[in-house]
């Protein structure tokens, strides 16, 4: 089976820039495939919320995540999500909101998971060797 196609889009500043980067970094040292939204089966948006317009953009770029052909699970984190995980996650039931920026990779995983993994299963493997799952 092939890996799942990631795409990672970056919504405000130079430090969340460089964190896209690092979920980038992590994404593809774990095998996925990194691609253009609009070929992607799941996409990372990172936000940032210095602004009501920032906020504003955030929800019109998961809108828009949503509306690809591909029907991609759509893995919002950043400030915005910290503030407001309900109203991003009622957006669709392929929205996820992951708090934690630092967790982003293990979540894809966990959402892109060939089969249904228990808690307990998970606990016991990598990411890496979920993710070898689709080598």
């Amino acid at each position: 089976m092939l890996a799942p196609h990631i795409s990672v889009v970056n919504l405000g500043c130079r430090v969340n820039r460089v964190e896209s980067d690092r979920i980038t970094a992590d994404l593809m040292r774990l095998g996925f495939a990194m691609v253009e939204p609009q070929d992607a089966d799941l996409i990372v948006i990172n936000t940032c919320a210095v602004t009501g317009e920032a906020e504003a953009k955030t929800r019109k770029a998961v809108r828009h995540a949503l509306s690809h052909p591909n029907e991609p699970y759509v893995l919002v984190t950043g400030c915005v999500v910290n503030l407001h995980p309900e109203e991003l996650s009622e957006l669709s039931n392929r929205v996820i909101a992951e708090p934690s920026k630092i967790d982003v990779a293990e979540r894809v995983c966990w959402v892109l998971s060939p089969i249904a993994f228990p808690p307990a299963a998970m606990a016991r493997w990598s990411m890496r060797s979920v993710a070898l799952a689709w080598a």
